[in-house]
């Protein structure tokens, strides 16, 4: 009586695992599916999140692509994003570029994470797919024009420059620039011809 207990109860176990794995796979097709399919007009990338195992689906339109694609023909390793604030940078703190004007790009757009000429950038596009900028990691920041680096020598003297970035839209170039002495830590926004437009 015993034996039949225990092979009743291995039966059920069996049953009850195998249930869960076919639900398991229709859940996976499902999301397959869903990350897979595209409309007509959108192409489809997966873009890795911060936890690399998780995937999520960003539509991106055709005539942004091929406008990306134009603009930076032989850019590598490409991976878009929408251009919502869970992508800002928490560390630059002001990774969405700001136009000249003082407003920003636009959340409804979308931008490219890509790998050119040698830097690792990033080129944002607003929802009717018009290029609004580029922002480049400069990894040596020796490469800086020397109106710039003469305006951190002069403002910055015994900081080291720890990060740099290079903001280009369709009115002017910046650089995005992390300095730090210590345990001091600042920010500035320097313009190409070494103008000072933002510190913290």
């Amino acid at each position: 009586m015993k034996f039949k207990t225990q092979a009743i109860a291995m039966i059920a176990v069996t049953v009850f695992v195998s249930c869960g794995n076919n639900s398991s796979d229709k859940e996976t097709t499902a999301t397959t599916d869903t990350i897979t399919t595209a409309m007509a007009d959108t192409v489809t990338a997966v873009v890795p999140m911060t936890d690399t195992s998780k995937t999520i689906a960003v539509n991106v339109p055709a005539k942004t692509k091929k406008g990306f694609e134009e603009k930076y023909p032989k850019a590598t390793d490409v991976k878009w994003e929408s251009n919502k604030p869970a992508t800002k940078d928490k560390d630059v703190e002001w990774d969405l570029p700001e136009n000249e004007d003082g407003t920003g790009v636009d959340e409804e757009g979308h931008n490219a994470w890509f790998h050119w000429q040698g830097n690792d950038s990033k080129a944002y596009y607003d929802k009717q797919s018009n290029w609004v900028s580029t922002v480049d990691v400069i990894s040596d920041p020796a490469s800086l024009p020397a109106a710039v680096t003469s305006s951190i020598k002069n403002q910055f003297a015994g900081y080291t420059v720890t990060s740099v970035r290079r903001e280009n839209d369709k009115s002017r170039t910046k650089y995005k620039v992390i300095l730090e002495k210590g345990d001091e830590r600042i920010k500035a926004v320097i313009d190409e011809n070494g103008t000072m437009l933002k510190k913290k």
